[in-house]
């Protein structure tokens, strides 16, 4: 016989008779979904007129589930303090985990069905609260249902891009616009700055322009000066909404006086924050400047979250051409001793460190520029002999206007490459030749740099030239009154 239970639990067999079945065993052969089946049968004796009772007891499917709390990047690196609310299906909260030192939790016992976790807090600002919803299921008695649940850590990045003026006169305006400047994060900012630094030794700082911004925010502008230490509050409580004007020439500064610096303080700003309108910079170049002066103006972004910080950094390097009329007379041998001092940085980088790095980039193009110059408009080389191979006044000095077409062969093209290249290569090796049989005095000048912070040109002077009699040598110092 199959008895089922009633909507009380209850279930009655039918009638025995004594005299055939005095013992009956009875086992459970299927239970509710939600409870353990009890499978140990029992046996009962009957009794003549009588209703004998059987109790059948069934334990609740429960089950608990175990989350392992990890670094997205780092799987063996577990994160302890992440909080987590424990959800049923009809949203009603049941618990709070908290993984401990070894990034684990686990729930109280849980009946059978469809459950969720949510992740409400990681425990560290430095990392990321996932926003997942994170379901499991409790089907089989005992169980545990493993959760590992990845944390991404906070990246803070910052970036800033500049282009400017590529080659001036001398009281030329310099024109510079930023780009990029920008919270690269993946996470909010609690403080994001703006500076630029003025080559002041070329150029004097006009106007700016401040662009427009992708986020609404007030933001304060400041400005340092060869006589101040500290920022000096320009202006205060500008929306980043509106592209203003700013005229730094209206500041009062004394005779001497002139801005090096500027910082735009934005405060706080959420990842993604960015420039929508580029900012831009107007300085005016000083007269005095001098041929192939050049000059690099940096600009650097910073950020800060809970006291790591970031920071990125761009610069743009314009060309000083003089007129012909103005330039001064300069002979042979002059250029080539600005060769050697132009291949100092590689060489030095080559004998005292034995790595190149991209610092020299702009001096080799400079040492380059010299011998072509030599070749083309000068006719101070073998390649042509007098023959001037371009008309200068005709060169393409500024702002990158289109190219001129070349006015002489490609035989005498690579001639020029060749000249140049061996040019290059034996000032090279003469400049390493020296900078090796100086090195000591070299290295002295260094010890002296770090301890004082300044060492000045007769300092240095005074050091070669003992250096010099130490070691007997012919001294290659030119005295000051035959300097050029």
């Amino acid at each position: 016989e199959k008895i089922i239970t009633d909507e009380n639990g209850e279930a009655l067999t039918k009638r025995y008779p004594v005299r055939d079945f005095s013992e009956l065993t009875l086992r459970e052969v299927k239970t509710d979904e939600n409870y353990v089946l009890n499978d140990t049968p029992q046996t009962i004796k009957l009794e003549e007129n009588q209703i004998t009772d059987v109790i059948f007891e069934n334990e609740r499917i429960k089950g608990t589930v175990e989350i392992t709390k990890v670094d997205s990047k780092d799987k063996d690196k577990k994160l302890a303090g992440a909080k987590f609310g424990l959800y049923d299906k009809n949203d009603n909260l049941l618990d709070t985990l908290i993984t401990d030192e070894n990034g684990k939790a686990t729930s109280k016992e849980l009946y059978k069905g469809k459950y969720y976790l949510k992740e409400l807090d990681t425990g560290s600002v430095y990392y990321l609260l996932n926003p997942n919803t994170f379901e499991f299921e409790i089907k089989t008695n005992g169980e545990v249902v493993p959760e590992i649940i990845e944390n991404e850590g906070t990246d803070i990045e910052v970036d800033v891009d500049k282009e400017g003026t590529t080659e001036i006169k001398p009281g030329d305006d310099v024109d510079y616009t930023f780009s990029n400047v920008a919270n690269n994060s993946n996470i909010y900012l609690d403080n994001f700055k703006w500076y630029d630094y003025i080559p002041t030794d070329y150029i004097r700082l006009q106007k700016m322009t401040t662009g427009t911004w992708n986020q609404d925010l007030k933001y304060s502008v400041y400005y340092k000066t060869n006589k101040t230490e500290d920022y000096i509050l320009f202006k205060d409580n500008l929306s980043t909404q509106e592209n203003y004007d700013l005229d730094f020439t209206t500041i009062e500064l004394s005779e001497d006086e002139y801005i090096t610096e500027t910082c735009f303080d934005f405060g706080k700003v959420e990842k993604g924050f960015r420039e929508v309108t580029s900012p831009t910079m107007n300085c005016k170049s000083l007269d005095t400047l001098q041929e192939e002066n050049t000059f690099t103006n940096h600009t650097k972004t910073v950020g800060i979250y809970y006291g790591v910080t970031a920071e990125a950094d761009s610069k743009w390097t314009t060309i000083v051409h003089t007129p012909e009329e103005n330039r001064n007379l300069e002979q042979r041998y002059e250029m080539l001793a600005q060769i050697d001092v132009l291949l100092g940085g590689r060489a030095a980088e080559e004998v005292f460190l034995q790595e190149i790095s991209n610092g020299a980039s702009d001096d080799l193009r400079r040492a380059t520029g010299i011998l072509k110059n030599m070749i083309v408009y000068y006719g101070m080389t073998d390649v042509s002999g007098l023959m001037v191979l371009e008309d200068f006044t005709r060169r393409n000095n500024f702002l990158g206007g289109g190219a001129n077409s070349r006015e002489f062969s490609e035989e005498t093209a690579q001639k020029m490459d060749n000249y140049i290249r061996t040019m290059l290569e034996e000032h090279f090796e003469h400049v390493k030749k020296t900078l090796r049989e100086y090195a000591p005095a070299i290295e002295n000048m260094v010890a002296e740099l770090l301890d004082k912070e300044v060492i000045d040109g007769s300092r240095v002077r005074e050091i070669i030239e003992s250096y010099e009699k130490e070691h007997n040598m012919t001294s290659r110092l030119v005295p000051i009154e035959e300097e050029h």
